[in-house]
C-alpha cells in the first residue's frame, strides 16, 4: 500500500508540476507579446529633440589668416550684411552674451572663441526643421558678395540629418570658409 500511495503522490506531483509549467509558459508568452507590442507602440511614438544649429563662417584673408584674429577686423568687416529670406541682417561687431534658450534667430554676429575659433555666426535655427536650397547672401564692404545654400533632410528612423552646403555654387563643408581679397 505504501508503494501505491507513494506512486499516486508522485504522479499527482508530476501532473501538478506539468500544469504549473504550462501555466508559466502561457504567462511568459503572453507577457512577451504584451512587452513586444508596448515597444512597438512606444517606439513609433517617440519624440526626438533635435539640436538647434547656426550658420558658421570662417573669414580669412588671402594669406589664409582668420580676419577675426587681427586688430583691424572691425575696419574690414564693418558694413557686412547677410540677407536671409528677404531680410537684411547687419553684422554686429560688438559681442553680446545671452542665456541658452529655445532656438531663435539672433541675427548675424561674431562668435568669439567658439570651438572653430573666432567666426561669424547666423542663427539659431530649429534643429527639427528641414530646408531645401535655403539661400544666405553676404554682401561684403568692398562690393563683393558670397552666396551660401543649405539643404537639410531629416531621417527620424536613424535620428540623423543629411546636409548639403554650397558656397557660390560649389559644394563645401560646414563651417564654411570664405576668403576675402
Amino acid at each position: 500500500r505504501s508503494e501505491q500511495s507513494s506512486l499516486k503522490e508522485h504522479s499527482s506531483v508530476t501532473i501538478n508540476a506539468s500544469r504549473e509549467r504550462t501555466k508559466f509558459q502561457f504567462t511568459y508568452e503572453a507577457n512577451s507579446y504584451l512587452f513586444s507590442a508596448m515597444l512597438c507602440i512606444c517606439g513609433c511614438a517617440r519624440e526626438i529633440d533635435w539640436a538647434p544649429w547656426s550658420l558658421y563662417i570662417i573669414v580669412e584673408n588671402s594669406d589664409g589668416k582668420n580676419i577675426l584674429d587681427t586688430d583691424t577686423y572691425d575696419q574690414i568687416l564693418s558694413g557686412t550684411v547677410l540677407t536671409y529670406r528677404g531680410v537684411d541682417y547687419e553684422l554686429e561687431l560688438t559681442p553680446e552674451t545671452r542665456m541658452m534658450a529655445p532656438a531663435e534667430l539672433n541675427g548675424f554676429k561674431i562668435d568669439w572663441g567658439s570651438y572653430y575659433g573666432n567666426i561669424l555666426s547666423f542663427g539659431e535655427f530649429d534643429g527639427h526643421e528641414e530646408f531645401d536650397k535655403e539661400v544666405f547672401t553676404i554682401k561684403w564692404p568692398k562690393g563683393a558678395s558670397s552666396t551660401i545654400t543649405y539643404s537639410r533632410k531629416l531621417n527620424e528612423t536613424f535620428i540623423s540629418a543629411k546636409e548639403k552646403w554650397t558656397l557660390d555654387g560649389e559644394k563645401c563643408e560646414w563651417p564654411i570658409t570664405i576668403t576675402l581679397n
